[in-house]
């Protein structure tokens, strides 16, 4: 069973599929997919495995840093290049939670 988002969940559901998880594990393979694992409640964290896939490329975060220093400079937002670096290197290669951290962090 694959569930894609996960971390979108409410831990109302989690905790729901915490008792799924365990009743058919036995016969079921489980796969979380997610951006953010921080976002899964503990319970289900301990009972699986995790598996993170790291696309570091430079010259693509250099473009990304590049791409969000225009987008704040059309926005009229200000941000710090060594700011918008560490955002991109925490959430890469996730553009669409860059930019909405960017949003967020932008004055």
């Amino acid at each position: 069973m694959i569930l894609d988002e996960a971390d979108a969940l409410t831990e109302r559901a989690q905790q729901s599929l915490r008792s799924i998880l365990e009743q058919y594990a036995p016969v079921t393979w489980f796969v979380f997919v997610v951006n953010d694992k921080e976002r899964i409640i503990e319970p289900l964290l301990s009972r699986t495995y995790s598996i993170g896939f790291g696309f570091y490329d430079e010259e693509m975060n250099d473009l990304m840093v590049g791409r969000c220093m225009e987008i704040l400079e059309k926005e009229k937002r200000t941000m710090t290049k060594l700011d918008v670096e560490d955002l991109v290197r925490r959430f890469e290669p996730d553009m669409r939670q860059i930019l909405i951290q960017l949003q967020a962090r932008s004055s």
